[in-house]
């Protein structure tokens, strides 16, 4: 336990640079940019798990840290990632031109509050998943160092093939999908699994398993229904424009 008080602090601390990394990668894909920032984060996972080789197991004469080198891992990879995709931006001309000068000027209100409206949703579902996976963290810190180091190296090479709801205007819905596969399934699941029957860490990533499908299931569902009435409102406002059309003429 006294060697887990550095981890997460360096976790902690780490959120700052992925927080800065996600608005980058987000700002970029809302100008097509999209494979640089996809490359970054592939490049920041293997550099993650190469650093937790180094670190952890004292390989290329650096000190063997443990857990603590974990957490080390992972700052510095995530560092290095904002700090990489931040120079990009600056060199890449059509990135360079869109970024605000003034960001307290040239704001519309109606939109604003329309756009909080989905993103506010959005946020408490990424909140439950970050939460969630915390969670599960702590349950493999009470396991074992080991068993926490190896979670943090396979939810890391995880990570980069998660992929949120994008386009989305009704964001209820997924938000309650997403706190019910983490916190109503995936982490009590993976509680009773890991830590009363004995299935170890396994059993907690049996639990996240469940609640990852149960989330991919649901979100696919209420996809393709709300793709369905999105296509049927365009049909029959097309049909009803032709056919005031036909009218008119």
């Amino acid at each position: 336990m006294a060697l887990a008080g550095p981890f997460y602090t360096l976790i902690a601390i780490s959120l700052v640079p992925t927080l800065m990394f996600q608005v980058q990668w987000q700002f970029a894909e809302s100008l097509d940019q999209t494979v640089v920032p996809m490359v970054l984060m592939l490049v920041g996972v293997a550099l993650n798990v190469v650093l937790n080789w180094v670190f952890i197991y004292r390989n290329l004469g650096a000190p063997q840290m443990g857990l603590t080198g974990a957490g080390v891992a992972t700052f510095i990879s995530r560092t290095l990632g904002v700090a990489c995709i931040l120079i990009w931006i600056t060199r890449e001309p059509g990135l360079r031109s869109a970024w605000p000068r003034n960001w307290t000027a040239g704001y519309v209100w109606e939109r604003f509050w329309r756009l909080l409206g989905i993103g506010v949703p959005i946020a408490v579902s990424l909140l439950c998943e970050t939460a969630a996976c915390g969670a599960a963290a702590i349950m493999m810190g009470w396991i074992g160092a080991t068993a926490l180091a190896a979670h943090q190296i396979a939810i890391t090479c995880a990570a980069f093939t998660f992929m949120i709801q994008r386009g989305l205007t009704d964001v209820i819905v997924p938000t309650a999908i997403t706190a019910l596969a983490y916190w109503g399934l995936a982490l009590p699941m993976g509680y009773w699994m890991g830590m009363r029957t004995g299935a170890g860490p396994m059993g907690i990533w049996y639990g996240l398993a469940a609640g990852l499908i149960f989330a991919a299931v649901a979100l696919n569902l209420g996809l393709r229904e709300g793709l369905g009435r999105s296509i049927c409102h365009v049909l029959r406002d097309k049909w009803e424009g032709g056919m005031a059309g036909r009218f008119v003429t």
